[in-house]
């Protein structure tokens, strides 16, 4: 049986981790594709960043975001 400790712990590192990579801030910011936690959209642009990027325009529009990293 898992101790109340060991729940308790892991409960507190979920929340974290939620609370780090899914909470919103209170600013709006443009549409744009969903990236990864930590790697963000840096796996999506190898070596054909022109082309994704013109895609991205087509369905997301002139002025959208991607994410670096974990940064906007």
């Amino acid at each position: 049986m898992i101790s109340l400790t060991a729940f308790l712990l892991s409960s507190v590192i979920c929340f974290s981790i939620y609370y780090l990579f899914f909470k919103k801030d209170g600013k709006t910011y443009p549409k744009g594709p969903r990236g990864l936690p930590i790697l963000g959209n840096v796996l999506q642009l190898r070596g054909r960043q022109h082309k994704q990027m013109t895609e991205w325009t087509k369905e997301y529009g002139p002025i959208f975001q991607i994410y670096f990293g974990s940064k906007r």
